[in-house]
């Protein structure tokens, strides 16, 4: 009779431990509220204290070049049910393409022109509270939206470094002085 417990309850786990990946991986959607799709990426900040810039999600010489390729990324969409013009995203991506710049301006000519502090690969994850905020004329929420991105990057020196981006923001979706940011570069 032990040896039949035994048996049963080794059988039980198995089948349970065999069922939780199916458990944990989200249907494609979740009714009509969400949308699960993969997406493209391409995120960039300043840190203008410590006068750097982060790309993340792209390689941007080979942007800057006539390139179009950005990394993929898995995004959710929520119709929020309580205001169908409001959509609310989520986005994860791992082994992001990322590199940190010593300058804090967006231009080709000094991407393609200087050598980058760090480059490599990141896990970002993006989010906007009101993705179409500016396509919503009876908007009465302020936007909040940003990304962080973590992961190690390697100097032209060969020496690697651990890489935290942060950057965040909240806009009222009409008037286009009252978005505030705040942003960070830390690298140890």
């Amino acid at each position: 009779m032990i040896k039949k417990l035994l048996l049963f309850v080794l059988v039980l786990l198995v089948a349970l431990i065999a069922a939780i990946p199916a458990l944990a991986d989200p249907p494609p959607s979740s009714g009509p509220n969400v949308v699960r799709y993969d997406g493209i990426v391409y995120l960039h900040t300043v840190d203008e204290a410590k006068g750097l810039s982060a790309i993340v999600g792209a390689d941007i010489v080979e942007f800057c070049n006539s390139f179009r390729g950005f990394d993929l990324v898995s995004i959710q969409d929520i119709q929020v049910p309580e205001d169908a013009n409001r959509i609310v995203e989520i986005a994860h991506g791992d082994d992001v393409t990322t590199s940190i710049w010593p300058f804090t301006d967006f231009d080709c000519g000094l991407f393609t022109t200087v050598e980058p502090v760090a480059t490599g690969t990141t896990d970002v994850v993006n989010t906007d509270n009101d993705l179409e905020v500016f396509n919503n004329p009876d908007n009465v929420n302020w936007n909040a939206y940003g990304f962080t991105a973590h992961g190690r990057l390697t100097a032209p020196d060969g020496s690697t470094m651990q890489l935290n981006v942060m950057s965040r923001c909240v806009w009222d979706g009409v008037d286009s002085d009252s978005g505030r940011c705040a942003s960070g570069i830390n690298m140890k």
